[in-house]
C-alpha cells in the first residue's frame, strides 16, 4: 500500500527551506516564483545539483532522492507530496500471509 506524505509553507522573499525529499515527489509553486536545487550528485568529476524555477501554478516531480532546497524567488507558497511506497519484501510477505493465513512479521514480546 501507499501512504501519501503532505507539506506547505509560505516562504519570504530570499529564504529557503531544506527537505529531505524522495524520488518521485512532486513539488508545487502554489503561489510566487520558487527555486528547487536538487541535491547534488558527482558527474563528470565534478559535484553538480539540478537546478529548477517554477513559476505560479507549475511543478516538478523530484528526480533523485535527497536533500533538496525550496527557495522563495518572490514571496510564495509552495507544497509538496510525496506517495512513499512499500518495499518488495513487505509486498511479497503481505501476499503470502493474505493467502496463507500467516501472521504478521515482526519480534514477538513476552
Amino acid at each position: 500500500m501507499a501512504q501519501q506524505r503532505t507539506g506547505r509553507t509560505s516562504l519570504g522573499r530570499g529564504q529557503s527551506l531544506c527537505l529531505p525529499l524522495a524520488c518521485g515527489t512532486t513539488v508545487a509553486a502554489v503561489a510566487g516564483k520558487i527555486r528547487i536545487d536538487g541535491s547534488p550528485r558527482w558527474l563528470a568529476g565534478q559535484v553538480v545539483a539540478p537546478r529548477i524555477d517554477l513559476a505560479e501554478g507549475s511543478s516538478h516531480v523530484i528526480q533523485d532522492a535527497g536533500w533538496t532546497t525550496l527557495t522563495a524567488l518572490t514571496a510564495a507558497e509552495v507544497a509538496w507530496v510525496t506517495e512513499e511506497r512499500e518495499g518488495w519484501l513487505a509486498r511479497l510477505w503481505q501476499a503470502l500471509a493474505s493467502s496463507a493465513k500467516l501472521p504478521s512479521p515482526g519480534p514477538k514480546r513476552s
